[in-house]
């Protein structure tokens, strides 16, 4: 794909547009970095070749050769956008940056612990991993490998171009209904991960799926190994991995360091191991370069004990999936909190968990009335107040000793904060600060 010489209209100037158009210059390409929001200060993006606007997309994207979408942009929502999307050729940012990739590259997507396994799996590299971690994929051109990638359906959705050696998918369930038109086209852009791929490749699937999305998996092109089963990775005991590769190895590996101590995280650690061992890192530098793995905040974190009362922020879990994950982990009863912006998702299926894990569920922010309506059969004690420093409040006095306090939302973070991250800050400061 040449890029030489070419018009391309880049919609969002995000962290991803401002990268891609940087690299698409690179390219040789003239670039239109279009931009919904009224921005007043362009910073990172200059040159001859490049035109700008904002406040709104207009017309002017007419006059260019091909688009690409920036990640979390609706394809069908804007009607310029639509119109566009029916008659201009649309790439991804992967069109852009993997044709000049050099050596291995690993990719890793799936509703829930993308950026945890990709972390774990860097480190276990000694290389930085890039997309939703590190830098954007705009910053990747020429790179060499072995590298690891994380990949949003939102990256995988315009994509040709999908060259990974190790393609990695951990799980499927429902998520960014507000974006998509069907669950079908969510799970077809998740597999969008595997489709360039050929025999020497191995696509890695967690063994949930075996049964979820079976006419999916069946015909994949890549040598397929499972994350939990074999051929694949095994997890004996918490620290007993057995791992077979046909026609490669097979190993027996004791002592596996857990830096979590969590078997929520048990997928991520055996994709990451996996992972690793197939992009020719040796055993034993695997287990030493476990020890020192730091988990990443804002996903089942430990923020304290106070009265004999574990307090976790789990504020990354934006979907019911990662609620049920995060009520499986609890090792007392729990003190519910759930709430924030509902991405069009259903909560019912939580309910046999909730039934039995949670002593006192706490609602709040947009979403609160309606999982309190999902929820009001249970037999459980239930409040519903608005903000998120109300819902910590009342945790903490009705939480008892033995009991987790668990802040897992189930919902984006929109309604009242930046981003899980914001949420997360927000939530450990208002526990800290209640019991200062």
């Amino acid at each position: 794909m040449r890029w030489t010489g070419r018009y391309v209209g880049v919609i969002g100037a995000g962290r991803a547009g401002r990268a891609i158009a940087r690299a698409l210059r690179t390219l040789q390409a003239r670039v239109m970095l279009s931009e919904a929001r009224a921005l007043t200060v362009w910073t990172g993006v200059q040159g001859s070749d490049l035109r700008r606007e904002w406040g709104g997309h207009t017309d002017a994207l007419w006059n260019t050769d091909a688009l690409i979408f920036s990640p979390g942009i609706p394809p069908l929502r804007h009607p310029l956008l639509r119109h566009l999307r029916q008659r201009k050729p649309v790439y991804g940012e992967l069109d852009v940056v993997a044709p000049t990739w050099e050596g291995p590259v690993a990719a890793v997507t799936g509703t829930n612990g993308k950026t945890t396994t990709v972390a774990l799996t860097a480190h276990l590299l000694r290389r930085p991993a890039a997309g939703n971690i590190g830098p954007p994929l705009g910053e990747t051109l020429f790179r060499s490998g072995p590298f690891v990638v994380e990949l949003s359906s939102f990256q995988l959705h315009d994509v040709h171009v999908a060259p990974f050696h190790v393609a990695t998918l951990l799980n499927i369930a429902p998520d960014h209904m507000d974006w998509y038109p069907s669950h079908e086209a969510y799970v077809r852009d998740k597999f969008r991960i595997f489709q360039d791929q050929t025999p020497e490749d191995y696509a890695l699937l967690s063994v949930e799926l075996r049964d979820e999305v079976r006419g999916a998996w069946q015909d994949l092109p890549g040598t397929r190994l499972w994350i939990g089963d074999l051929p694949g990775i095994q997890i004996r005991s918490p620290d007993t991995f057995v791992v077979d590769i046909p026609s490669r190895v097979h190993l027996h590996l004791t002592s596996v360091p857990d830096p979590f101590g969590l078997r929520v995280f048990d997928t991520a650690r055996a994709a990451a191991v996996l992972t690793a061992l197939l992009l020719r890192v040796p055993p034993d530098r695997i287990l030493r370069q476990l020890q020192s793995f730091r988990p990443l905040p804002h996903r089942m974190e430990r923020v304290g004990v106070w009265n004999h009362v574990v307090y976790i922020n789990d504020s990354k879990a934006t979907n019911p999936h990662a609620v049920a994950a995060a009520l499986r982990a609890a090792e007392g009863p729990v003190v519910l909190l759930m709430g924030g912006l509902n991405k069009g998702l259903s909560f019912s299926s939580l309910a046999p968990l909730i039934q039995r894990h949670v002593r006192h569920l706490i609602v709040f922010g947009n979403a609160r009335e309606e999982i309190a309506r999902t929820f009001s059969a249970l037999s459980i004690p239930m409040d519903v107040v608005p903000t998120l420093d109300e819902a910590v409040h009342l945790a903490v006095q009705v939480a008892r000793p033995g009991d987790w306090v668990l802040f897992s939302p189930g919902c984006a973070s929109f309604d009242a904060y930046t981003d899980y991250r914001h949420r997360g800050h927000a939530f450990k400061r208002l526990v800290e600060a209640y019991h200062a």
